[in-house]
């Protein structure tokens, strides 16, 4: 389990994190929403240990982040970000075999390709491994950065649970992979890997989250099953729409469907 305390971050004299607590379980997806800049990455990159609150803790296992390898961490956890520059001629096999990296000494073996060429297929990818990295389109580059983070967390280990962090992993993806992948990282999570995806699409995450998390101007406005927290009047006071659910006809998850406010600006 990963859980944060009492998290603040000021900037220029500007509260960016607020207060916040907030518990990520294993073997469970939780999605974080909210409007631009409500800070949900800057939260994520506190959980990752990529920036250092003010004030407040972050603990994996009971075991302050700080207190870490980067090494140790690299194992059982990966993190994927809105934006990653690469342009080096590496050809996709390669790029996912970057994951493969914290686990290898020196060169990779047989069994780190083989993990590679299966998370490239998990993500509907595989026909892409000898493609040149530099000439996909944006939603194939996506996916392949995609199986490198899976990659990376392949393996399970007995001392540690798994931990995958994806920051707007469907965007620049069609509506097929969209859904695809995050079926793809609710079957990660079902097998015990704790889960935490940053999404603007308030739809997948009313399909996919286990929990949601509500945020706004810094704060954690709700956090809960998602039929709590997304309803039609938190959805419409945060994001400034209106916003209707109706009831999937087979699976019985709510979907929904969004209006603008009459006499709003474009």
């Amino acid at each position: 389990m990963i859980k944060a305390e009492a998290i603040t971050l000021i900037r220029s004299n500007k509260i960016i994190l607020d207060d916040i607590s907030l518990e990520v379980p294993a073997g469970e997806t939780t999605v974080i929403v909210g409007p631009n800049g409500a800070g949900k990455t800057t939260l994520m990159d506190i959980l990752t240990g990529r920036k250092l609150p003010d004030r407040g803790s972050v603990f994996w296992e009971g075991k302050a982040i700080g207190k870490y390898a980067f090494r140790e961490l690299a194992r059982w956890r990966a993190v994927l970000s809105q934006k990653i520059e690469l342009s080096f001629a590496f050809t996709v096999l390669e790029v996912v075999l970057l994951g493969r990296i914290p686990h290898t000494r020196l060169l990779e073996t047989r069994r780190d390709l083989d993990i590679a060429r299966q998370a490239l297929a998990l993500v509907d990818a595989a026909d892409l491994a000898d493609r040149a990295y530099t000439t996909l389109s944006g939603g194939e580059k996506q996916r392949v950065q995609l199986a490198r983070v899976l990659a990376q967390i392949w393996e399970e280990y007995d001392d540690h649970a798994r931990s995958l962090f994806l920051d707007e992993p469907t965007s620049g993806l069609d509506l097929s992979h969209a859904f695809s992948i995050m079926e793809t990282i609710s079957a990660f999570s079902a097998r015990g890997t704790a889960v935490l995806v940053v999404l603007h699409d308030l739809d997948l995450a009313l399909q996919f989250a286990d929990h949601v998390v509500l945020m706004d101007s810094g704060r954690i406005l709700k956090y809960g099953n998602p039929k709590d927290v997304l309803r039609p009047d938190t959805i419409g006071e945060v994001f400034r729409v209106h916003a209707r659910l109706v009831a999937h006809p087979e699976t019985d998850r709510p979907h929904l469907i969004l209006e603008p406010l009459t006499g709003s600006e474009n």
